[in-house]
């Protein structure tokens, strides 16, 4: 005889087999029997059940809409599926499979394969979705069951994480880290171990994006900065250039370090190809009047603000271009206020891109005591000789 499945993690579903979802109608029925299946086999007292779904309605209306749930379900279920002894009431566990029991299991037995198993299973919170009015005891017995479930399911994750890392399965453990944030983003090692991931796999811009992604949800919802070792980590990946992953040969990574070095040149050139700019011409020639002023030896600073998606950086573009042409080296920083626990950031980023820390011919004209004071900033500047 096939057996009663049910799956109750990210809402409610009951079927026979791989038979159609059973007629349930009313989200009481639903609640009592996901209740029964938390573990199925535990016998409940009727008059615990009638106080827990209908605490609002007087004792003798309570028992008769149990009797009716009651009746509902076994209707609906296997024969023999709803055991009653005396005045208690209990699931054959040998007539019902629920997702959750599995779940619990493969958590606790916690090997690779067992996690990998589990882990899918939990598909959101216990029975999303399912709203029983007037059920104080049951909403708060479901409330603390999601919260338990949640932290096994956080558990799990962070158990099959570190069995991935470990492995060198690199991709997997990026989806499970990812899987891990959406369940509580607040995870802050979550974070670090997906800065290194990324930066492993040679995506050193994802590892950047990534740490954005922690200043700016501990910012919002905890009012404070990322670790000092989070910090570190980001400061060693804006130290990096885009680095080959280590399978790759040296030809390649001979061809990547060509690249690396014409990037600032192909990236300066990819700004003009932008179609045309259209109806911002007042604003285009304020900005080209201010350039005019700087290359005369009058250079001051201009803020271009306005709502995210208007077009500044478009903008900027195009006044970039025309600096180009005219002969005027230009270099381009990006800042963001998530990062702003960095404040130089931006114009490590600029000098960086445009490559003038590795040319000797500026570095030449500087004082070792000048040239140590830039290695705070750029630590590939720092050598022998220069003071402390």
């Amino acid at each position: 005889m096939a057996s009663l499945q049910l799956t109750l993690l990210g809402g409610f579903q009951a079927r026979i087999g791989s038979g159609p979802a059973l007629p349930l109608s009313t989200r009481k029925a639903q609640a009592l029997l996901a209740y029964l299946a938390l573990p199925a086999g535990q016998a409940h007292p009727r008059d615990k059940l009638a106080t827990l779904l209908w605490g609002e309605s007087a004792e003798g209306p309570a028992r008769t809409s149990l009797r009716q749930a009651l009746f509902a379900l076994r209707r609906a279920l296997p024969a023999g599926g709803v055991r009653v002894e005396g005045d208690a009431v209990a699931l054959d566990p040998a007539t019902v499979e629920v997702d959750v029991a599995a779940f619990e299991r493969g958590i606790a037995e916690g090997t690779p394969a067992a996690l990998e198993a589990a882990v899918p299973l939990y598909r959101g919170d216990l029975l999303a979705g399912l709203s029983v009015e007037g059920t104080g005891g049951f909403e708060e017995w479901l409330l603390g069951e999601r919260e338990r479930l949640r932290e096994l399911a956080l558990e799990g994750l962070a158990k099959l994480l570190a069995h991935q890392r470990t492995a060198g399965a690199a991709e997997a453990a990026i989806q499970t880290g990812l899987t891990l944030l959406t369940l509580d983003p607040l995870q802050e090692p979550v974070h670090r171990a997906l800065m290194r991931l990324y930066a492993e796999a040679g995506r050193r811009g994802a590892a950047l994006r990534q740490y954005q992604a922690c200043v700016a949800v501990l910012g919002r919802e905890l009012g404070v900065e990322p670790e000092a070792e989070t910090q570190q980590l980001y400061q060693e990946l804006l130290r990096r250039r885009d680095e080959a992953p280590s399978s790759r040969t040296e030809p390649q990574q001979a061809h990547q370090e060509l690249t690396r070095r014409a990037m600032p040149r192909a990236r300066s050139e990819a700004v003009i190809t932008e179609t045309p700019l259209i109806g911002r011409g007042g604003e285009l020639a304020t900005l080209r009047d201010a350039l005019g002023e700087a290359r005369a030896g009058h250079g001051r600073a201009v803020a271009i603000l306005g709502e995210a998606g208007v077009g500044k950086s478009r903008l900027l573009a195009e006044v970039a271009a025309d600096a180009r042409e005219r002969g005027s080296h230009v270099l381009v920083g990006r800042s963001y206020e998530s990062a702003q626990i960095l404040p130089f950031g931006p114009w490590v980023e600029t000098f960086r891109t445009g490559g003038l820390i590795a040319e000797e011919i500026v570095l030449s004209g500087l004082s070792p005591i000048w040239r140590a004071e830039l290695a705070r900033l750029f630590p590939e500047l720092a050598g022998p000789g220069l003071p402390a």
